[in-house]
């Protein structure tokens, strides 16, 4: 059968939403936990997001609704949702147009508290420009201005983005979201992929790869030593196809970490170095596309052998 993707949970952890090819194209379903069946959920064709809103305390859906070929015609709409079940207690309102996608994947995101980032082109052409704006639409700050952005991550107080640039090296540059002022995480001569933040947006984790290694290091944004190695992993190709880095625990004891072998792996950040990579035997073969509950207690992915979502 077709093989489902990109999966999310809804607010309360009682069901997710996930994309599903029924032959007339990709389209959005949802279901709940222990049931074999699905629903039809929204008219989308790319994955979700769910946020509260920084006002009224409701969670909302954020979906990007239009032709999935068609740029402009993309439009990023929302409203407010059951958190139990997902179903939108309103009818929705467009937000944006001319939203941009790689794959199955929007070009935007959602801070937790209702902060929206987003990009109008494609993820596949060289030029990306970010832009912070307030909620009436005044431009406060220009991020990375023409600068070739491969990822971002907003910091979960949503005062700073980490940025992945491709020139033609790729590094991690965390920028201020209000001046636009960045700067690199390191000197490292190496790549630098994945950046993703700690809860409380004083550090980062990310996956540096030097040649026939990969490494996996925490930056200090206010530390007179910024940089400390948590694992490292020679011998192996350093592409990055072959690591990505998931995320982490709620109480930060944990890395998870996906490899080319279709395998999640935990780090164990309390272990004494060196540390070693523990296997986690949840499925045979999952995807790297992996969704975290909010309390980084529950994982939902694409399995790739049984194609299920699990």
């Amino acid at each position: 059968g077709a093989l489902p993707s990109e999966p999310v949970f809804l607010p309360h952890r009682k069901g997710f939403a996930f994309l599903l090819n029924t032959g007339d194209g990709v389209r959005l379903f949802r279901s709940s936990f222990g049931s074999s069946s699905f629903d039809p959920y929204l008219d989308s064709h790319l994955r979700v997001h769910f946020a509260k809103h920084p006002g009224t305390g409701k969670w909302h859906v954020f979906y990007v609704q239009g032709e999935r070929e068609q740029q402009m015609g993309r439009i990023l709409m929302t409203a407010p949702v059951d958190p139990d079940t997902g179903a939108l207690l309103t009818s929705p309102v467009k937000l944006l147009q001319g939203i941009g996608r790689l794959e199955t994947i929007g070009n935007f995101s959602v801070g937790d508290g209702g902060v929206l980032v987003w990009g109008h082109t494609s993820a596949a052409l060289p030029i990306w420009n970010i832009k912070w704006v307030d909620r009436e639409g005044n431009l406060l700050a220009k991020i990375a201005e023409n600068r070739n952005i491969v990822s971002m991550a907003l910091s979960p107080d949503e005062t700073k983005i980490a940025v992945q640039l491709q020139e033609p090296d790729t590094h991690i540059w965390i920028f201020d979201a209000k001046n636009g002022a960045g700067k690199r995480i390191s000197n490292l001569p190496t790549m630098e992929v994945c950046p993703i933040w700690a809860h409380d947006s004083k550090s980062i984790y990310y996956l540096s790869l030097p040649s026939n290694s990969r490494e996996l290091r925490r930056h200090y944004l206010d530390s007179p030593s910024p940089q400390e190695a948590l694992w490292q992993e020679s011998g192996s190709n350093h592409s990055q196809a072959n690591v990505v880095l998931v995320g982490v625990a709620g109480d930060e004891r944990h890395v998870l970490v996906w490899t080319k072998n279709g395998k999640l792996n935990r780090l164990d950040l309390t272990s004494p170095a060196p540390r070693k990579l523990e296997p986690l035997e949840i499925l045979e073969s999952i995807s790297a596309r992996l969704s975290l509950s909010p309390d980084a207690r529950l994982i939902s992915s694409t399995e790739l052998v049984s194609s299920c979502i699990s």
